[in-house]
């Protein structure tokens, strides 16, 4: 790069491949179709939208229907189906219609594509896969681990103009049961 008569090098954090685009698309496709099917999973996030702001929440998935999760600040969350039931710390469960009527499925939960409007191949090793995704719209940009022989997702790291959101998954396919609550 040449500026005011100085020349200056840099280096970029990927290289552009031919058809590496194609490809990344390709490894996107699989690792969607492959969290899709799976029959239970963990997923920790952590959201921040600047110093001081960091939340956090475990979720566990089972299919096809059945959600839990709990915030680092003590919430709780059972979702079956249509029905969903809600515990803040020091309270009783309730009955909540958080998701207002639509039912929970796993199948939806892992949805990229439609934050790929472009799709890079950032790196390529023998273990893993790493893709960016970016859409102008919203704006968001999105990097994904895939274990590229399961075709798993191991992380996910969001960035919009207001936040950034970490997700890591684990326990694939590890037997889960999420029941309704007992003390409701």
């Amino acid at each position: 790069m040449r500026e005011r008569g100085r020349s200056f090098t840099v280096a970029l954090p990927a290289r552009w491949r031919p058809g590496a685009s194609a490809y990344a698309r390709r490894i996107l496709a699989r690792a969607e179709a492959t969290m899709r099917s799976l029959q239970g999973v963990r997923q920790d996030e952590r959201v921040t939208s600047g110093p001081g702001s960091l939340a956090t929440t475990t979720y566990w998935l089972a299919a096809p229907d059945r959600r839990r999760y709990l915030t680092g600040r003590g919430v709780r969350s059972i979702a079956i189906g249509r029905r969903e039931w809600q515990r803040l710390p020091d309270t009783g469960w309730r009955r909540v219609n958080a998701s207002g009527g639509v039912p929970f499925r796993t199948r939806s939960w892992f949805r990229w594509t439609p934050y790929a409007v472009a799709v890079r191949l950032l790196a390529l090793t023998r273990r893993e896969a790493n893709i960016a995704l970016m859409d102008p719209g919203t704006p968001a940009w999105i990097r994904l681990r895939i274990d590229r022989r399961t075709g798993r997702v191991l992380s996910d790291r969001l960035i919009t103009p207001g936040e950034s959101l970490l997700q890591r998954y684990s326990h694939f396919n590890r037997p889960l049961s999420i029941h309704p609550p007992h003390d409701r």
